[in-house]
């Protein structure tokens, strides 16, 4: 594993790779415009050109700043309060996206709300209206069940990303990204530092993912598509994940619900 500042410098020169390659594919583009209709000359320019400029703008920055980056180990663990064994993890994919973390009463423990620019999410909607996979960079706000905002997390763009979370104070305290690509199942890692503290892992035969800690037991499973029986007219018709704790516990670790969240976010990008 690596160290935040190598982790940021290696996203910036990603990101920046891929942006010169999407704003090079825009100039030959636009030189064989002649040979090519108007309807299929605007949908290829201008997603090209949006997220070429999108991207080398982040690439540049993070490549150019990862030294000054700061980064702090997260302290707070736990919240206060008992945790429901079954919860559900909701997902809205309206204009400005948001994911929740529900209990079967439909009480929101946790949410998460995409930041983006106005702008930026009128052109997701149209990108997506055309199947055009959604590649720039983003940010999101993580929320407790008061409206409180904990953390940002910081979508890098492009293919195959890693996702950053800062604390309020504006300092880095972990990373998730894709790990094990040695292994036959696909794999996604919460890593604070050089240290892996949770993965995700992809079950062999089932819609489900299950959750491991740092020690490698097994604290959640989420099952994709699945409706709890006793509350299925709340969540019959949201797209989501059950999660149920395979550890007797009362509080959910706090490092373990931002995990949810990224994982969540990740896993919609590398589809």
């Amino acid at each position: 594993m690596e160290n935040m500042e190598l982790v940021l410098k290696k996203e910036g020169k990603r990101q920046l790779n891929t942006g010169i390659v999407f704003l090079a594919l825009t100039s030959i583009i636009a030189v064989i415009f002649p040979l090519m209709d108007m309807y299929g000359f605007v949908l290829l320019v201008i997603p090209l050109l949006i997220y070429g400029v999108a991207l080398t703008k982040s690439g540049l920055r993070d490549w150019r700043f990862a030294h000054l980056a700061s980064v702090t180990k997260q302290v707070k663990l736990d919240r206060e309060g008992n945790w429901p064994r079954r919860m559900y993890l909701g997902m809205s994919m309206s204009v400005r996206e948001s994911v929740r973390l529900y209990d079967m009463n439909g009480f929101i423990y946790a949410f998460m709300e995409d930041d983006s620019k106005k702008w930026w999410r009128v052109c997701n909607v149209m990108f997506l209206s055309f199947s055009i996979p959604l590649l720039a960079p983003s940010k999101s706000g993580y929320y407790d069940a008061a409206g409180n905002r904990l953390f940002d997390f910081i979508h890098k763009g492009g293919f195959q990303p890693t996702l950053f979370i800062r604390n309020s104070n504006g300092d880095y305290v972990s990373y998730a990204k894709q790990c094990g690509k040695e292994s036959k199942q696909t794999q996604f890692c919460l890593c604070e530092e050089d240290t892996i503290k949770w993965k995700a892992e992809l079950d062999a035969t089932l819609p489900k993912w299950i959750i491991y800690d740092a020690q490698g037991q097994q604290v959640l499973t989420l099952i994709e598509g699945g409706i709890p029986m006793e509350a299925a007219d709340r969540f019959g018709s949201m797209p989501g994940f059950i999660v149920e704790r395979t550890v007797d516990e009362n509080q959910m670790n706090e490092q373990l619900q931002l995990f949810l969240f990224a994982f969540l976010r990740l896993r919609n990008s590398y589809r």
